[in-house]
């Protein structure tokens, strides 16, 4: 920041033009969203700007915008913890899953043992830790001490695990491949099989493999990113149905990529929900953790997590556990450890967010639509909005009042029917309410005229 600050006081000859725009990213990942906002005006009045520029900067200055109204109203049921120096390291731990009692992930924090360099390159290695105070490095042979190996997730009968397997391609940059191994009856792991070519490539990356299903659960499928060609934009969201040993050809996930990166695809089953990060839609800064929903048109449009989940830093690799909800994701944000007071935004640890209970109550109360007289007797049922999941039904014979209990975050739809009367349905959500609620829906049916005269 005091560096672009300097450049920018100091370029009278406009030597350096996105020097601005640098320094209104700084000032917008550091969450000084009005500074920020005036640099990014700023920019596009100091003269020409090529489209892409143009664009990006119309985005954060609403961006900035968003951010300010938004960051008002945090998440307060919500508890970030930083895991502490068992699990991370003043390098870089990511792709943190926890599944049955256990917290896989990835560490940075290796050197590549027969390397030219000097001193020798980083790679990464999966751990596993069983109580997310230290972390072990899970047994060969799926580590190696030359790739980076990182990325474990489980086929969701949890007899495979899929990972990465990555090398330099020169002094920093690095191309991956997708992998898998059985997982055998005493728990060891079968032999190495890379995936096809259609999934690798010489000339492009494959990495962050989540393994989710299809909208009506008969398969698995393989969310991945790549930087494959037809792709949206930059690092992009693919998929690959799998059966068996084999592999679809791949799919662009058109309703959630955009020009910018979109990363770390995680699928929660249990919620058929797809997490990811993204730096293309707004954000408060960095990349900003969103969710889209499996429905059967297709994936809904990225929605964000609210903070203090999300920040003004670089928020990546979220999963959540369904057993256990707790939910992790990894972080550069202040409090995270780095080797260098210089560096001291530079490395990724990883954090746990805890949700509270949140008691959300609902009473749907039913009556008749032209009299607005109580109506008894009413079929009441409560769906998942975008899985169409019968949550509950209530029938009161003597009451107008269907009482049922709610999850935080969450879409609905109510339907009530009854012989004699129009169906009736609403559609509402519980996003946004972060402390316990009793929610009142009311729906008013009208006399089916047919009905009467048949």
């Amino acid at each position: 920041e005091e560096k672009y600050e300097y450049v920018v006081e100091n370029d009278t000859d406009n030597e350096y033009p996105l020097a601005t725009f640098w320094l209104a990213e700084i000032k917008q990942k550091k969450a000084k969203y009005e500074e920020a906002k005036y640099l990014y005006e700023l920019y596009l009045s100091e003269g020409e700007v090529d489209d892409y520029f143009a664009e990006r900067t119309a985005k954060e200055i609403k961006a900035c915008e968003w951010a300010l109204e938004v960051s008002k109203n945090p998440d307060k049921s919500v508890t970030i913890e930083h895991l502490g120096d068992g699990i991370n390291s003043p390098y870089s731990e990511f792709a943190g899953l926890y599944r049955n009692d256990e917290l896989y992930f990835s560490s940075l924090r290796y050197e590549k043992q027969n390397d030219v360099y000097n001193p020798k390159r980083l790679i990464s290695k999966i751990l596993k830790s069983e109580d997310q105070t230290t972390g072990e490095i899970l047994e060969d042979p799926i580590n190696d001490n030359e790739m980076h190996i990182a990325h474990a997730t489980f086929s969701t009968s949890g007899d495979r695990i899929y990972y990465t397997e990555c090398d330099y391609v020169n002094t920093s940059e690095i191309r991956c491949n997708i992998f898998y191994k059985e997982i055998l009856a005493d728990g060891s792991f079968g032999e190495s099989i890379k995936l096809p070519d259609h999934i690798n490539g010489d000339n492009y990356t494959s990495s962050q493999p989540s393994v989710g299903r299809s909208f009506r659960g008969d398969k698995d499928v393989l969310f991945f990113v790549s930087d494959r060609k037809d792709g949206q934009g930059k690092m992009d969201i693919w998929y690959t149905e799998i059966n068996n040993e084999q592999f679809s050809n791949p799919v662009n996930l058109k309703a959630i990529n955009t020009m910018e990166d979109d990363i770390t695809p995680y699928y929660d089953v249990n919620a058929s929900t797809l997490y990811f990060s993204s730096e293309g839609y707004k954000t408060l800064g960095g990349f900003d953790i969103f969710k889209s929903y499996n429905e059967e048109n297709g994936f809904t449009a990225g929605e964000h997590l609210p903070m203090p989940v999300n920040s003004s830093y670089h928020d990546i690799y979220y999963s959540i556990d369904a057993a256990s909800g707790k939910a992790h994701f990894s972080s550069n944000r202040e409090g995270s450890y780095y080797l260098e007071s210089a560096q001291e935004a530079c490395c990724y640890d990883i954090y746990k967010a805890t949700y509270e209970d949140v008691r959300l109550k609902l009473d749907v109360q039913t009556f008749e639509q032209k009299s607005l007289a109580e109506l008894t007797g009413v079929k009441v049922t409560l769906k998942d909005k975008h899985t169409g999941e019968i949550i509950g039904e209530r029938i009161e014979l003597n009451s107008i009042s269907h009482e049922f209990e709610l999850d935080r975050d969450r879409d609905y739809i109510i339907v009530a029917e009854k012989a004699g009367y129009i169906s009736e349905q609403i559609e509402f959500t519980t996003k946004g309410l972060y402390a316990s609620e009793d929610i009142v829906k009311k729906l008013f049916l009208k006399i089916d005229d047919s009905f009467t005269k048949n």
